[in-house]
């Protein structure tokens, strides 16, 4: 297995190492990077909590929407093109929240960070990895998702230390000149390769398919063909795959967005809290390495049918905890539901309706995604303003995790993909 996962990773070097940096660098538009100058930005425009908040909601919401519209561009541009876009917008989107002149710019500067950053870097990451690879896909996946729990890890410490020397608009124009002018020259490098070799043979490969398809009887037409979105969008079974996948990014977002509240319920500070994120981050990167070996070798099933109750799990423990052991246990399952919804969405969903349209596909559920993460911190607000617990609302989500496992194993039973 060793070997084999070697020889994925020198054949597909160059793709794998720009899909890992893509969920790596994501993290200039996602919740826990940004929520470090979230304080400085309320002070700054003299804004309530719910006010900020309110306003970072309208930016996300707005993302998951537009998601659905500029995802299906991946199929259509060629990668570098397309990266240079996003990274592009990532950088203007960051401008704008280092120079807003008034709080009426926030909310677009929220967008393009959300829609740039955390949307199109992750889409197209996990578009790259499930679009090219068919032999390894689950350990190729595996290896450049593990980019995201690496930069929760990393770039809130990095973050709140740099504030300490500088303003978070000196900062921003700092992020936005190391878009330009580092990575955008980084992916123009590995992506010319992909170019070169991989997506030629791919674009070569839906072409042949489609003279295939065409001349082809029925009976000789593959079960597995390239669906349309349209076609999609007429399938129960992706509903019930997206009521599950939404799970990890909604609550893990509520979570980390009330994480002083949780402390306060847990009997500890929020630093201490705050020190649980390396458990979760350990336990998302072993879990993620792991799945994409059960993948490859057992298919996606079974490690989707374990996601919801590993997570579930996290959520139980959190409800009922009572010291930073209990909290420490929790946010361990909670990364380790992570880590496997990381890795196999992205698989199932190509074995089920093919590749020839993934972005476009794909950005059907992560707009679902988007739309969950903006939703969660606004809906577990009203519920804490209505006297709700924190345990109550845990319990909520729990009740929520169980209905989609049961939904999930209706949906996967009607699925014929490995």
């Amino acid at each position: 297995m060793l070997k084999s996962t070697l020889e994925i990773l020198q054949k597909h070097i160059y793709l794998i190492a720009a899909a890992f940096l893509l969920y790596f660098f994501s993290a200039f538009g996602q919740t826990i990077f940004l929520g470090c100058y979230m304080e400085a930005i309320r002070d700054g425009f003299d804004l309530s909590q719910s006010g900020v908040s309110s306003l970072y909601a309208i930016g996300t919401l707005t993302s998951a929407f537009v998601v659905i519209w500029s995802g299906k561009y991946i199929d259509q541009l060629s990668p570098r093109l397309f990266i240079t876009i996003v990274l592009g917008g990532l950088a203007l989107g960051a401008l704008i929240l280092a120079f807003a002149p008034m709080v009426i710019f926030l909310p677009l500067a929220f967008f393009m960070l959300r829609h740039f950053g955390q949307g199109l870097m992750t889409l197209t990451g996990t578009t790259f990895i499930n679009r090219y690879i068919d032999t390894g896909r689950g350990r190729a996946v595996s290896m450049a998702s593990m980019g995201q729990p690496i930069h929760a890890m990393i770039f809130p410490v990095f973050g709140l230390w740099l504030a300490q020397y500088a303003p978070y608009q000196t900062l921003w124009v700092g992020y936005a000149a190391f878009a330009v002018c580092i990575l955008i020259p980084l992916f123009w490098l590995l992506l010319g390769h992909v170019e070169r070799t991989t997506h030629t043979e791919w674009v070569a490969k839906n072409k042949e398919n489609e003279e295939r398809e065409k001349n082809a009887a029925p009976s000789d037409v593959p079960v597995t063909k390239n669906w349309t979105r349209q076609e999609v969008l007429r399938d129960w079974r992706f509903y019930a795959y997206v009521v599950a996948v939404i799970i990890a990014p909604c609550f893990s977002t509520a979570i980390f967005f009330y994480q002083s509240l949780i402390a306060d319920h847990s009997d500890v500070t929020p630093l201490m809290f705050a020190s649980s994120f390396v458990f979760l981050t350990i336990a998302s990167v072993s879990v993620t390495l792991i799945s994409g070996f059960c993948i490859d070798k057992f298919g996606e099933k079974p490690v989707l049918i374990c996601y919801p109750i590993v997570y579930g799990l996290g959520l139980f423990f959190l409800m009922n905890a009572g010291s930073i052991e209990m909290i420490y246990i929790a946010m361990a399952f909670i990364g380790a539901g992570d880590g496997m919804m990381g890795t196999v969405g992205g698989p199932l969903l190509a074995k089920m309706y093919g590749t020839k349209h993934f972005g476009s596909i794909k950005s059907l559920s992560f707009s679902a995604m988007i739309f969950s993460t903006s939703a969660s911190p606004p809906l577990m607000g009203i519920l804490l303003d209505f006297s709700f617990s924190i345990e109550t609302i845990l319990f909520y989500f729990l009740c929520y995790t169980v209905f989609a496992w049961l939904l999930l194993l209706v949906m996967l039973k009607n699925t014929k993909v490995a």
